[in-house]
C-alpha cells in the first residue's frame, strides 16, 4: 500500500504544473506558456513542456510571479539531466543532482517581454529512485519577502525520502542584485516531514506524524542575506526519546545563508 502510494507520487512529479503565484489582473496579456518558455530557454521549439539542450532534457519545474525594482517579473524554472545514450535508460544514482535553467520575462507596455536567460544556475537533489524533482507541496503558500535590493522567494515543495517519508522544504531564489532578471538558487529550507506513506495509524503507541513550517524573517542578516526562521506545527519523531510528540516553539530554527556552499543552513543540523 505505501509503496503503491510512493510510486504513484513519484509518477506525478513530472507532469506537476504550478499556477503563477499571484492573480493575473484582467488586463494584463497571459503569461508565456509552460512550452513557450521552454522554447526560450533551449533556444528551440519545444513541446510537452521539455526541451533538449547540447546533451541534456530540461523539463519545466515550477513558475512564479514577482517584482523588481518596481517591475513585473514572470521566471519559469525547469531541472535538467543527461540525456541517455540510444538504447539505454536513464541512470539515477541516490543523492544525485538535477542542474537549473531558467528564463524570466518582464511586463512592459502590455506584453511580456524575455528578460533573462540562465542555464545552469544551481542544482537541487532528485526525489526518489526515479530522479525527478522535488514536487510542487499543494496548498502551501509561495514565501516572498522584498529584501534591499529585489526580492526573495521560497517556493513550497515536497521530496520523496526512505520508507514512505516526504520532506516539506521551501527552494529558495533571490533575485540578482543588478536587477537584470537573473537568480540565485540558495539551496532547501527544511520545514517539516511526515511518514504518511509508511506507517500504519492503528500501531500503538502511535508511530504517525506530520509536521510543516512557516517561515519570516528573523531581522538579521548574514553576508546581505536575511536570516530565515522556521516554526514548525504538527507532530515529530523525537530522536531522543524514539516516539512521536507535539512540535512546541523549542523546535523552532534559524537559517542562515552559507556563502561556501551558495545555500541556507541550519546550524543545529552541521
Amino acid at each position: 500500500m505505501a509503496k503503491s502510494i510512493l510510486s504513484a507520487a513519484l509518477a506525478a512529479s513530472v507532469f506537476a504544473v504550478t499556477a503563477p503565484a499571484m492573480a493575473q489582473a484582467s488586463q494584463e496579456p497571459p503569461r508565456p506558456d509552460y512550452d513557450q518558455s521552454m522554447t526560450a530557454m533551449c533556444e528551440t521549439p519545444s513541446a510537452d513542456r521539455s526541451c533538449v539542450l547540447e546533451g541534456k532534457r530540461l523539463t519545466y519545474w515550477l513558475s512564479f510571479d514577482s517584482a523588481v525594482g518596481g517591475r513585473r517579473l514572470y521566471t519559469a524554472v525547469a531541472t535538467a539531466q543527461n540525456e541517455p545514450e540510444p538504447g539505454k535508460a536513464a541512470d539515477f544514482g541516490p543523492g544525485m543532482k538535477l542542474s537549473l535553467a531558467q528564463v524570466t520575462y518582464v511586463l512592459e507596455g502590455g506584453a511580456w517581454k524575455l528578460l533573462a536567460r540562465q542555464i545552469d544556475f544551481g542544482g537541487v537533489y532528485s526525489s526518489g529512485a526515479a530522479g525527478n524533482p522535488p514536487m510542487d507541496d499543494d496548498g502551501v503558500p509561495l514565501f516572498r519577502q522584498a529584501v534591499g535590493d529585489g526580492v526573495l522567494i521560497g517556493y513550497p515543495t515536497l521530496a520523496m525520502a526512505n520508507e514512505g517519508i516526504s520532506v516539506h522544504a521551501y527552494s529558495m531564489f533571490r533575485s540578482a542584485p543588478d536587477k537584470s532578471g537573473r537568480w540565485i538558487y540558495a539551496g532547501d529550507i527544511v520545514t517539516g516531514s511526515d511518514n504518511d506513506a509508511g506507517c500504519d495509524p492503528q500501531d500503538q503507541p502511535r508511530s504517525c506524524y506530520s509536521s510543516i513550517g512557516t517561515l519570516s524573517l528573523t531581522g538579521g542578516t548574514k553576508g546581505g542575506w536575511p536570516d530565515v526562521k522556521v516554526d514548525p506545527t504538527g507532530s515529530l519523531y523525537d530522536l531522543r526519546s524514539g516516539k512521536v510528540r507535539g512540535a512546541t516553539a523549542g523546535d523552532a530554527s534559524v537559517w542562515n545563508f552559507d556563502a561556501a556552499q551558495s545555500a541556507y543552513v541550519d546550524p543545529k543540523r552541521r
